[in-house]
């Protein structure tokens, strides 16, 4: 289990966080659970990064790391292209893409209809729906998905180190939960409470050092989440 907090207190000037569900992808639309099913996004889940895109190119990105499975790569290329295209902020900014933001392996639930997973499997849904996908057989559990949450951190905060001040990671809903969950805190043994996260949801922390801190515990640091699942498509 991972157990240290995310080394905040590295962030050497104000910078700001972007966490970015993918658009609607193909499986989304059709109630999938996709875990690693790589699935496209559809003709709406474009449009919805675009939105996305038009929403960053008001401040601009420095840095865009994503997921390499379609749906979130083809999300984080349209925002890239966008800012490229209608910021006039510079070029268009290169993307890294990373395993550990990765969907969940979400097990024999893979590529199924909650209808279908329900008829196939109704005895594992059921103790799905108490105890969350540390009940599905071969579905990852919380342990990787800590561990992958801890690494993408890490990324993000190497690439403030390195001169950004605005970092996007493009993800899909369960490992937002815990880019989101470990902010708060360094230990959890449970996937409840969930937090909502709607297609292109961002999620925007902003991490600000305390200047001249120089105590023996180290550098303070100042984090406010200002926005959790915020739709850009939506008024």
């Amino acid at each position: 289990m991972h157990d240290e907090p995310i080394p905040f207190q590295r962030v050497p000037h104000r910078t700001q966080f972007f966490l970015l569900r993918h658009g609607e992808s193909e499986g989304n639309r059709r109630r999938m659970i996709q875990g690693h099913v790589d699935m496209p996004l559809t003709d709406v889940g474009r449009d919805h990064a675009r939105a996305a895109g038009k929403y960053f190119s008001r401040g601009g990105l420095d840095h865009i790391l994503s997921s390499p499975l379609s749906r979130a790569r083809e999300t984080a290329e349209i925002v890239a292209s966008s800012l490229a295209n209608g910021s006039g902020q510079g070029p268009e900014p290169q993307i890294s893409f990373l395993d550990c933001l990765k969907e969940l392996d979400t097990g024999i639930f893979s590529g199924l209809t909650v209808s279908e997973i329900q008829e196939q499997f109704p005895e594992e849904w059921d103790a799905f729906t108490h105890r969350s996908w540390e009940a599905v057989p071969s579905a990852e559990r919380l342990e990787e998905l800590l561990a992958r949450a801890a690494e993408t951190w890490e990324a993000m905060i190497q690439a403030a180190e390195g001169g950004a001040r605005n970092v996007l990671a493009v993800s899909h809903g369960g490992m937002i939960q815990w880019l989101f969950k470990l902010t708060f805190s360094d230990r959890w043994s449970s996937w409840l409470p969930v937090t909502r996260t709607g297609n292109c949801g961002i999620y925007q922390l902003v991490v600000t050092p305390v200047p001249g801190d120089l105590s023996p515990e180290g550098p303070g640091f100042y984090a406010e989440w200002l926005k959790v699942n915020h739709l850009p498509y939506q008024r």
